[in-house]
């Protein structure tokens, strides 16, 4: 029999997450990654936010490039992660994405990787990037991923933990966008590729990967307010 899979809410699972995340196989965050570090080219003079940080590795990617760099997440024991001893130096808020503590124009570009899939009113997150940065880099799960039965999941100790998530299209999405005051710049949706399919191995689910290509895994829209 296979580990009982119970559902819990982003607030309660990733704590109990925090300790394995970075260590954890996730062919979701490799694609991303792919995809997105040609478009996030952050520069010394840049002001960035990372919300919805998790263990902040955005964050952790524009510091190498001299940007300056607060993270936010709900989850503190994720923000602890991220500003660990011989981490990079950034500053953390344990903060909200739809209400951040930030003044309007606080920040050249806001990154949400990730995170709108746990926002019930994505509006409310959009509009609160919109408020406090120029531009702003949104990514997560693609929803046909979603109606194809993938999840947003984890084991530790004995049980799979399932994260409760907000399915919402993307032409929601870029609607409630443009109502936010965002242009669109970019736009990507994408399946996995060859270079995501080591880490199914290095998972031992080779089969995974036969069975998720050709399917939309990823998407990333990129805006901005002038």
């Amino acid at each position: 029999m296979g580990k009982p899979v119970i559902e819990v809410d982003a607030r309660s699972g990733y704590p109990l997450w925090a300790d394995t995340y970075d260590g954890d196989a996730n062919p979701l965050l490799a694609l991303e990654e792919r995809l997105a570090r040609p478009l996030l080219r952050f520069k010394a003079s840049d002001r960035v936010l990372d919300a919805c940080a998790g263990t902040g590795r955005w964050a952790r990617f524009a510091c190498l490039n001299g940007a300056r760099v607060v993270a936010t997440d709900f989850c503190a024991a994720m923000l602890e992660k991220a500003t660990s001893p011989g981490m990079f130096a950034l500053q953390s808020v344990q903060a909200d994405v739809t209400h951040l503590p930030f003044r309007t124009g606080s920040f050249d570009i806001a990154v949400c990787s990730f995170g709108l899939s746990y926002v019930e009113r994505v509006e409310d997150a959009l509009r609160e990037l919109a408020r406090v940065a120029r531009r702003v880099f949104v990514s997560d799960l693609h929803p046909a991923a979603a109606t194809h039965g993938w999840d947003r999941s984890f084991e530790t100790g004995a049980a799979r933990y399932k994260f409760t998530c907000f399915q919402h299209t993307l032409s929601d999405i870029d609607s409630l966008a443009r109502s936010c005051g965002l242009r669109e710049e970019h736009s990507l949706e994408a399946p996995f590729g060859g270079p995501e399919r080591h880490v199914f191995e290095r998972a031992g689910r080779p089969d995974l990967f036969d069975r998720a290509v050709g399917i939309p895994a990823v998407y990333i829209r990129t805006w901005s307010t002038e």
